[in-house]
């Protein structure tokens, strides 16, 4: 059973995982939601009244950061299996790229892939 700060911490390399795929800098993430403390969410801490914390999110500052990611929040908790294959993974992007589409952007994917694989 992981702790607090164990669960922080996968939730932080989570965002950063999703940002960097969103390509977006902190500063950017930061901006579309709204927050500061990007950087120490990421790394799991939070600075408060000058000294560091443990971070602890709130539901509020997590939808705000999955809405800024084009995700909802139930994604910032979809932490990657340690375990995962490369093909594994592979299978997995090609999927989270196309979450964020349209249907008619991934009905389009869906035929050049078709046709390519063929």
């Amino acid at each position: 059973m992981e702790d607090f700060e164990e669960l922080l911490g996968k939730l932080g390399r989570r965002v950063r995982a999703l940002r960097k795929r969103a390509g977006l800098t902190q500063a950017e993430l930061a901006e579309r939601a709204g927050l500061y403390d990007v950087g120490e969410i990421e790394r799991g801490k939070k600075i408060r009244a000058g000294k560091r914390e443990d971070a602890n999110p709130t539901l509020n500052t997590l939808f705000k950061r999955a809405r800024a990611l084009g995700v909802e929040v139930k994604d910032l908790f979809d932490f990657p299996e340690e375990e995962l294959s490369e093909e594994g993974r592979i299978d997995r992007e090609i999927l989270e790229l196309l979450r964020r589409k349209d249907l008619q952007t991934k009905k389009k994917a869906y035929e050049i892939l078709k046709a390519f694989l063929k």
